[in-house]
């Protein structure tokens, strides 16, 4: 690896005597198969044979009855194909505002920064009342594993040193307080790219520099013939802790991924990776028509098709089509995170853009966006205040609203039925601090996760000639 890095990139070793490696922890040594495909075969059958023995055990000594039913999410607005309504409707009868879309809510980046289960569970109550069901929490991605889970406990990695996950314990918990107020909550986990969080199970792509260079797009080493047996215990057991029908395998930046691929001198075939992945989830039984993957940012030709594991696009970057005819969910305009539109985003800006997502014939599910939030800037920006008039461009009210007058009175009534105070309420969804402020924060912060990326990810070692 030193030989081929130091032929393409002369430039980037640190001298004669030292190299910048990979600091990957130990790992199960393979036995020895004809086959990189028999091994791969083997680690999925041994490892998902295990856990069904285990299943079955505990099914055999205890009949455990769960109190909800996984599919009482069912709220579709479509009525074809996989998104019929079955199971029983969502509960939101104390809602203030009724939704003419199946599955409404927020994001909430819970893998770069770690959110109390106590706050999420005020999130969870509060957007209830606004008639949001839905919480899409990220937890596997870039900078962090952010679940030690029973099955795969050595999985875990917090975004920093030191610092804290959830246990498969607190999320169930918080799961079965998230039904009690009527809200589903289905987990974000980057299987592809973007997948630094997968560190300390041994399974990324050997790149230092580039990781060290860029902080991001990290991959997967999609050859290890481990990837699959690990994914799918990791699938399975995220399943029995959340009570959606929906699934989250984030993003699939192929682009992203090429320079620590060539760094680690990797030849991988995404399509041949994603169909892997398809036949997995066929083998958990979850349909492809549950399964949601990001908007590419990667412009490709009209004539290529790229094959993903998941039928639902969710748009973060442009607005789906007028004429797409696939179920969808979108963000696109509804970042609350974005610099570029801070000082645009007031109330009726955000109830436009939202009630004209409400509008597309296709829609499935409109969620908020609040990326690269910690819990504190989630406030400074006011999330809570912007979620009101997003809630207002969802209700069945927002078809007989066209004054910026008559959008306003709503907005302050709902505002004193949550009971937040007078100042916020007048600031009708603005944030609290300037959006160059918070452009200079959020860069300062990308910087300090880069760095810290690269220390905890790597080390320089003696090179032995």
């Amino acid at each position: 690896w030193f030989l081929s890095r130091q032929r393409h990139h002369p430039e980037d070793v640190k001298s004669e005597t030292m190299i910048l490696v990979m600091n990957l922890p130990a790992s199960d040594s393979p036995a020895h198969f004809a086959t990189r495909q028999e091994q791969e075969i083997e680690f999925a059958r041994v490892f998902l044979s295990q856990r069904l023995s285990k299943r079955r055990k505990i099914n055999e000594t205890t009949q455990v009855v769960p109190h909800y039913d996984r599919n009482q999410f069912g709220h579709w607005k479509l009525a074809d194909g996989a998104y019929q309504q079955h199971g029983k409707p969502i509960k939101n009868a104390e809602a203030i505002f009724k939704h003419t879309v199946g599955h409404t809510g927020v994001i909430v980046d819970a893998e770069t920064f770690f959110y109390p289960v106590e706050r999420l569970k005020a999130i969870i109550e509060w957007t209830s009342m606004l008639g949001f069901n839905t919480l899409h929490l990220r937890l596997v991605g870039n900078t962090a594993f952010a679940v030690q889970l029973r099955g795969h406990s050595n999985l875990a990695f917090p975004s920093k040193e030191r610092g804290r996950v959830y246990t498969s314990s607190e999320l169930q918990d918080l799961s079965d307080h998230a039904y009690e107020y009527g809200v589903q909550i289905f987990p974000e986990i980057n299987v592809i790219s973007r997948a630094g969080g997968w560190h300390s199970g041994g399974l990324l792509s050997p790149c230092p520099y580039a990781i060290c260079s860029k902080g991001r797009g990290i991959p997967l080493n999609l050859n290890n013939t481990r990837i699959l047996a690990v994914v799918s215990n990791v699938i399975d057991e995220f399943r029995q802790v959340f009570n959606s029908p929906f699934l989250h395998l984030g993003y699939d930046e192929r682009d992203e991924s090429k320079p620590c691929l060539e760094e680690a001198d990797i030849q991988v075939d995404f399509d041949s990776t994603e169909q892997k992945i398809l036949a997995l989830l066929k083998v958990l039984e979850i349909s492809p028509q549950l399964v949601i993957r990001w908007e590419s940012n990667e412009k490709i030709d009209d004539s290529f098709i790229r094959k993903r594991a998941g039928a639902l696009t969710h748009f973060h970057l442009t607005d789906p089509p007028a004429n797409d005819t696939k179920p969808f969910f979108v963000t696109t305009n509804l970042q609350f995170d974005n610099v570029h539109e801070l000082k645009d985003q007031d109330g009726w800006f955000i109830f436009k853009k939202t009630r004209s997502h409400a509008q597309h014939d296709h829609v499935l599910g409109v969620l908020a966006g609040t990326m690269e939030l910690s819990p504190q800037t989630w406030s400074a920006l006011n999330v809570d205040g912007k979620l009101i008039a997003m809630a207002i461009g969802l209700s069945d009210q927002a078809k007989n609203i066209y004054q910026r007058q008559d959008f306003e009175r709503i907005y302050k009534t709902a505002c004193h039925q949550m009971e937040f105070s007078q100042a916020m309420c007048r600031l009708m969804g603005k944030p609290r601090l300037s959006a160059e402020y918070w452009e200079q924060e959020r860069e300062q912060q990308r910087e300090l996760r880069k760095n810290t990326t690269c220390e905890r990810l790597t080390e320089w070692k003696p090179l032995v000639k």
